[in-house]
Protein backbone atom coordinates (compact mmCIF):
# COMPACT_ATOMS: atom_id res chain seq x y z
CA UNK A 1 0.00 0.00 0.00
CA UNK A 2 2.81 2.35 1.03
CA UNK A 3 4.23 1.68 -2.46
CA UNK A 4 1.76 2.46 -4.10
CA UNK A 5 1.02 5.59 -2.63
CA UNK A 6 5.14 6.63 -3.16
CA UNK A 7 4.69 4.88 -7.12
CA UNK A 8 1.33 7.27 -7.24
CA UNK A 9 3.59 10.71 -5.66
CA UNK A 10 6.61 9.56 -8.39
CA UNK A 11 3.84 10.14 -11.22
CA UNK A 12 2.54 13.65 -9.76
CA UNK A 13 5.61 14.84 -9.41
CA UNK A 14 6.95 14.15 -13.02
CA UNK A 15 3.94 15.58 -14.07
CA UNK A 16 4.06 18.37 -11.93
CA UNK A 17 7.89 19.27 -12.74
CA UNK A 18 7.23 18.21 -16.72
CA UNK A 19 10.07 15.61 -16.32
CA UNK A 20 10.51 15.95 -19.97
CA UNK A 21 12.54 19.00 -20.01
CA UNK A 22 15.02 17.02 -17.88
CA UNK A 23 15.13 13.42 -20.48
CA UNK A 24 15.75 16.81 -23.32
CA UNK A 25 18.53 17.92 -20.86
CA UNK A 26 19.89 14.75 -20.93
CA UNK A 27 19.79 14.35 -24.73
CA UNK A 28 21.48 17.79 -24.78
CA UNK A 29 24.61 16.77 -22.38
CA UNK A 30 25.44 13.58 -24.35
CA UNK A 31 25.70 15.57 -27.36
CA UNK A 32 27.58 18.37 -26.02
CA UNK A 33 30.27 15.61 -24.30
CA UNK A 34 30.44 13.84 -27.88
CA UNK A 35 31.55 17.02 -29.42
CA UNK A 36 33.90 17.75 -26.36
CA UNK A 37 35.40 14.62 -27.35
CA UNK A 38 35.69 15.29 -30.98
CA UNK A 39 37.37 18.88 -30.38
CA UNK A 40 39.62 16.62 -28.05
CA UNK A 41 40.49 14.51 -31.00
CA UNK A 42 41.36 17.19 -33.58
CA UNK A 43 42.13 20.13 -31.09
CA UNK A 44 46.04 19.44 -30.69
CA UNK A 45 47.62 18.38 -34.45
CA UNK A 46 50.56 18.12 -32.90
CA UNK A 47 50.42 15.22 -30.92
CA UNK A 48 47.80 12.02 -30.05
CA UNK A 49 45.29 13.56 -27.84
CA UNK A 50 44.26 10.01 -26.90
CA UNK A 51 46.25 6.77 -26.80
CA UNK A 52 44.11 3.97 -26.99
CA UNK A 53 40.36 3.55 -26.88
CA UNK A 54 40.04 2.51 -22.88
CA UNK A 55 41.39 6.03 -22.40
CA UNK A 56 38.31 7.85 -24.57
CA UNK A 57 36.57 5.55 -22.21
CA UNK A 58 37.45 6.63 -19.04
CA UNK A 59 37.31 10.25 -20.19
CA UNK A 60 33.73 9.70 -21.54
CA UNK A 61 33.03 8.27 -18.20
CA UNK A 62 34.39 10.88 -16.20
CA UNK A 63 32.66 13.71 -17.97
CA UNK A 64 29.06 11.99 -18.23
CA UNK A 65 29.35 11.45 -14.33
CA UNK A 66 30.52 14.83 -13.58
CA UNK A 67 27.72 16.43 -15.69
CA UNK A 68 24.84 14.50 -14.24
CA UNK A 69 26.17 14.65 -11.18
CA UNK A 70 25.65 18.58 -11.07
CA UNK A 71 22.38 18.15 -13.40
CA UNK A 72 20.67 16.35 -10.27
CA UNK A 73 21.61 19.34 -8.21
CA UNK A 74 19.19 20.90 -10.62
CA UNK A 75 17.12 18.78 -10.02
CA UNK A 76 17.44 18.72 -6.39
CA UNK A 77 17.14 22.57 -6.23
CA UNK A 78 13.62 22.12 -8.81
CA UNK A 79 12.00 19.73 -6.81
CA UNK A 80 12.99 20.43 -3.16
CA UNK A 81 14.99 23.72 -2.49
CA UNK A 82 13.28 25.81 -4.26
CA UNK A 83 9.77 24.18 -2.91
CA UNK A 84 10.71 24.91 0.70
CA UNK A 85 12.20 28.55 0.05
CA UNK A 86 8.93 29.60 -1.96
CA UNK A 87 6.64 27.63 1.12
CA UNK A 88 4.92 26.33 -2.29
CA UNK A 89 5.69 22.80 -0.33
CA UNK A 90 3.32 24.00 2.54
CA UNK A 91 0.49 23.51 -0.01
CA UNK A 92 1.01 19.64 -0.36
CA UNK A 93 1.62 19.55 3.37
CA UNK A 94 -2.08 20.24 3.56
CA UNK A 95 -3.22 17.46 2.02
CA UNK A 96 -3.50 14.29 3.88
CA UNK A 97 -0.33 12.74 2.30
CA UNK A 98 2.55 11.41 4.54
CA UNK A 99 5.27 13.72 4.56
CA UNK A 100 8.08 11.56 4.69
CA UNK A 101 6.38 9.71 1.27
CA UNK A 102 6.70 12.70 -0.13
CA UNK A 103 10.28 13.58 0.11
CA UNK A 104 11.27 9.67 -0.67
CA UNK A 105 9.06 10.24 -4.16
CA UNK A 106 11.25 13.26 -4.88
CA UNK A 107 14.75 11.49 -3.83
CA UNK A 108 13.91 8.35 -5.51
CA UNK A 109 13.66 10.45 -8.79
CA UNK A 110 16.45 12.22 -8.64
CA UNK A 111 18.74 9.36 -7.67
CA UNK A 112 16.98 7.15 -10.37
CA UNK A 113 17.08 9.86 -13.01
CA UNK A 114 21.22 10.38 -12.00
CA UNK A 115 21.59 6.17 -12.78
CA UNK A 116 19.91 6.01 -15.80
CA UNK A 117 21.39 8.84 -17.07
CA UNK A 118 24.69 7.79 -16.26
CA UNK A 119 24.56 4.29 -18.01
CA UNK A 120 22.24 5.63 -20.92
CA UNK A 121 24.68 8.38 -21.94
CA UNK A 122 27.65 6.01 -21.77
CA UNK A 123 26.12 3.86 -23.58
CA UNK A 124 25.20 6.26 -26.49
CA UNK A 125 28.71 7.99 -26.50
CA UNK A 126 30.99 4.96 -26.45
CA UNK A 127 28.34 3.48 -29.33
CA UNK A 128 29.30 6.93 -30.98
CA UNK A 129 32.62 6.98 -30.63
CA UNK A 130 33.15 3.09 -31.95
CA UNK A 131 31.07 3.88 -35.05
CA UNK A 132 32.96 7.00 -35.74
CA UNK A 133 36.56 5.61 -34.89
CA UNK A 134 35.80 2.73 -37.16
CA UNK A 135 35.23 4.62 -40.21
CA UNK A 136 37.96 7.78 -39.16
CA UNK A 137 40.97 5.78 -36.97
CA UNK A 138 41.64 8.89 -35.27
CA UNK A 139 41.97 7.20 -31.91
CA UNK A 140 44.77 3.88 -32.40
CA UNK A 141 43.98 0.29 -30.99
CA UNK A 142 40.10 -2.09 -31.05
CA UNK A 143 37.63 -2.14 -29.18
CA UNK A 144 37.61 -5.96 -27.60
CA UNK A 145 34.50 -7.81 -26.51
CA UNK A 146 36.33 -7.73 -22.84
CA UNK A 147 37.23 -3.93 -22.99
CA UNK A 148 33.85 -3.31 -23.60
CA UNK A 149 32.17 -5.63 -20.84
CA UNK A 150 34.57 -4.35 -18.43
CA UNK A 151 33.48 -0.89 -19.47
CA UNK A 152 29.77 -1.24 -19.06
CA UNK A 153 30.61 -3.26 -15.71
CA UNK A 154 32.25 -0.06 -14.66
CA UNK A 155 29.46 2.33 -15.82
CA UNK A 156 26.86 0.56 -14.10
CA UNK A 157 29.11 0.53 -10.85
CA UNK A 158 30.22 4.14 -11.09
CA UNK A 159 26.26 4.73 -12.12
CA UNK A 160 25.15 3.33 -8.92
CA UNK A 161 27.62 5.49 -6.49
CA UNK A 162 27.09 8.78 -8.37
CA UNK A 163 23.16 8.47 -8.28
CA UNK A 164 23.59 7.92 -4.65
CA UNK A 165 26.33 10.69 -3.91
CA UNK A 166 24.17 13.04 -6.04
CA UNK A 167 22.14 13.85 -2.73
CA UNK A 168 25.00 15.16 -0.69
CA UNK A 169 24.54 18.66 -2.20
CA UNK A 170 20.86 18.40 -0.61
CA UNK A 171 22.00 19.03 3.04
CA UNK A 172 23.93 22.24 2.29
CA UNK A 173 20.97 23.42 0.49
CA UNK A 174 18.69 22.76 3.13
CA UNK A 175 20.33 24.71 5.68
CA UNK A 176 19.52 28.10 4.25
CA UNK A 177 17.06 26.53 1.35
CA UNK A 178 19.77 27.70 -0.86
CA UNK A 179 19.65 26.80 -4.58
CA UNK A 180 23.22 28.40 -5.15
CA UNK A 181 24.41 26.38 -2.42
CA UNK A 182 23.16 23.19 -3.63
CA UNK A 183 24.40 23.47 -7.48
CA UNK A 184 27.76 24.90 -6.12
CA UNK A 185 28.15 22.05 -3.71
CA UNK A 186 27.53 19.64 -6.39
CA UNK A 187 30.10 21.38 -8.70
CA UNK A 188 32.93 20.77 -5.91
CA UNK A 189 32.10 17.33 -5.27
CA UNK A 190 32.28 16.48 -8.68
CA UNK A 191 35.26 18.34 -9.65
CA UNK A 192 37.14 16.59 -6.52
CA UNK A 193 36.38 13.14 -7.72
CA UNK A 194 36.57 13.82 -11.39
CA UNK A 195 39.99 15.75 -11.41
CA UNK A 196 42.72 14.03 -12.98
CA UNK A 197 46.23 13.50 -12.07
CA UNK A 198 48.28 11.78 -15.20
CA UNK A 199 44.54 9.98 -15.90
CA UNK A 200 44.42 8.75 -12.36
CA UNK A 201 40.88 10.15 -10.36
CA UNK A 202 39.35 9.28 -7.45
CA UNK A 203 36.70 6.94 -8.72
CA UNK A 204 39.62 4.77 -10.17
CA UNK A 205 39.48 3.80 -5.62
CA UNK A 206 36.25 2.28 -5.18
CA UNK A 207 36.12 2.56 -1.84
CA UNK A 208 36.23 6.70 -2.61
CA UNK A 209 33.17 7.23 -4.54
CA UNK A 210 31.12 4.41 -2.41
CA UNK A 211 32.18 6.24 0.95
CA UNK A 212 30.57 9.60 -0.84
CA UNK A 213 27.87 7.48 -2.15
CA UNK A 214 27.02 6.30 1.53
CA UNK A 215 27.06 10.01 2.81
CA UNK A 216 24.86 10.77 0.02
CA UNK A 217 21.68 8.22 1.60
CA UNK A 218 22.47 9.00 4.94
CA UNK A 219 21.79 12.51 4.00
CA UNK A 220 18.76 11.42 1.97
CA UNK A 221 17.56 9.01 5.18
CA UNK A 222 17.63 12.18 7.93
CA UNK A 223 16.30 14.18 5.22
CA UNK A 224 13.01 12.10 5.07
CA UNK A 225 13.59 11.10 8.85
CA UNK A 226 13.56 15.26 9.73
CA UNK A 227 10.95 16.06 7.17
CA UNK A 228 8.38 16.36 9.95
CA UNK A 229 9.55 18.57 12.29
CA UNK A 230 11.77 20.83 10.33
CA UNK A 231 11.17 24.26 9.83
CA UNK A 232 9.24 25.82 6.77
CA UNK A 233 9.93 29.64 8.03
CA UNK A 234 13.70 29.62 7.96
Amino acid sequence: MEGLLVNKLIRLELKKFRFATYIRTAMYVTIGIFLFILLGIYGDTSDIAFHDISEVFSIIDTFVKVAFIITASVLLSRMVIDEFKSKSITVMFMYPIPRKKLMTAKLIIVVLYTFIAIILSNIVLISGFLLYNSYAHTVPGTATISMVAHQVTTSVINSLAASCLSLIPLWFGMRKYSAAATITSSILIAGFLGSSTGGFTLWSIIAVPFAFAALGIVIGYLTIRKIDTIDLYK
